[in-house]
């Protein structure tokens, strides 16, 4: 479930604005990528993987993207993931779930620009969301 300023383009979720490729909408930009119930029960060492282009205003007082997991339906969540940048090229990331093997959780992919300064770049693009165990 997308809220805020997340897009749907082909085959990736975009935090930004296709026609111009950049996030800059005049405002704050906002936006949570809800993932449904994955059930962890199959997993030992469960982690989750994904590649993606964060191109948005660097230094930790701005535009802050990070990943929640929940296992109450987001209300209650914690960050498992946060970063600033990955410049303008795809990267992979991932994040560790053992401690919620044999459970089933939510993620929430989620970016703030804190402000409506400096949002000429890409923006937050996201394709290939995994789940997996090692």
């Amino acid at each position: 479930q997308a809220s805020g300023d997340w897009t749907h383009t082909g085959d990736e979720w975009y935090l930004g604005d296709p026609s111009t490729g950049n996030y800059d909408f005049g405002r704050q930009v906002f936006g949570r990528l809800e993932s449904p119930p994955v059930d962890l029960s199959a997993f030992d060492e469960p982690y989750i993987i994904w590649d993606h282009i964060l191109d948005v205003e660097s230094g930790s007082d701005y535009d802050r993207a990070h990943l929640e997991i929940s296992e109450d339906g987001f209300a209650t969540v914690t960050t498992i993931w946060e970063k600033n940048t990955t410049g303008d090229a795809y990267a992979i990331d991932f994040a560790y779930l053992d401690a919620y093997a044999g459970k089933t959780v939510q993620f929430a992919f989620v970016f703030d620009s804190i402000d409506e300064a400096e949002n000429s770049s890409t923006g937050w693009k996201l394709s290939t969301v995994l789940v997996d165990s090692e």
